[in-house]
């Protein structure tokens, strides 16, 4: 039998794309069928903290609007996010960052430099080690989200990388094409059928 993903990480992240789109009915329904199957309060606030990395932080705070407003709970913080632990992020963002890229993550971040200094060192410290790397999701939830916001977005470039990253992180290309199935039975975001062929390319070239 092929690899299933779990319906709670599918929730999860079509929770992330309708939140992204401002699809607030999907939104909302998402959300209560979460909460119905008995998934942690603090783990839909893990998968609504990511989102700003992707789509800012006006997505990130209607999220968790809404989720106060659907679910009523005390914010249990991982971590206080004090500035202090900057050197700390960093560590731990590049390790993590090397893990989901390989043997190209050298070459992808100093591309990144070349581009963006200013942005290369944020996406370390602030996108793989302040945020990617909390607790309570493990990467490959937080993977799963984020191909899901990349493709409602349309963001081909990053949504490469980060199938790649999923596949290496361990993410099944079963999985992978479930999400997709479902993202577009769900949402037919534009441009849909550009990164459903993006991840049949990248499967084709694995298995070559």
């Amino acid at each position: 039998m092929p690899e299933k993903i779990s319906d709670h990480n599918i929730n999860l992240a079509c929770f992330a794309a309708a939140i992204v789109l401002q699809h607030d009915q999907s939104a909302r329904e998402i959300l209560a069928a979460l909460r119905d199957a008995g998934i942690e309060r603090e783990a839909v606030r893990e998968a609504i903290l990511q989102t700003y990395l992707f789509d800012g932080y006006p997505t990130a705070l209607e999220g968790m609007i809404l989720l106060s407003e659907l679910w009523q709970g005390e914010p249990e913080p991982v971590e206080s996010g004090d500035f202090n632990n900057w050197n700390d992020w960093y560590v731990r963002g590049k390790k993590l960052y090397e893990r989901i890229y390989g043997d190209v993550a050298e070459t992808l971040l100093e591309r990144a430099h070349e581009v963006s200094p200013e942005l290369a060192n944020w996406m370390i410290v602030e996108g793989y080690g302040k945020v990617l790397s909390r607790n309570v999701l493990d990467i490959k939830t937080r993977e799963i989200i984020i191909i899901a916001v990349l493709v409602v977005k349309n963001r081909p470039r990053q949504l490469h990388s980060h199938i790649r990253g999923a596949l290496r992180v361990g993410v099944s290309k079963q999985e992978l094409l479930q999400l997709f199935d479902t993202l577009q039975s769900r949402f037919d975001p534009p441009s849909f059928e550009n990164s459903k062929s993006l991840l049949h390319q990248i499967i084709k070239e694995i298995r070559n």
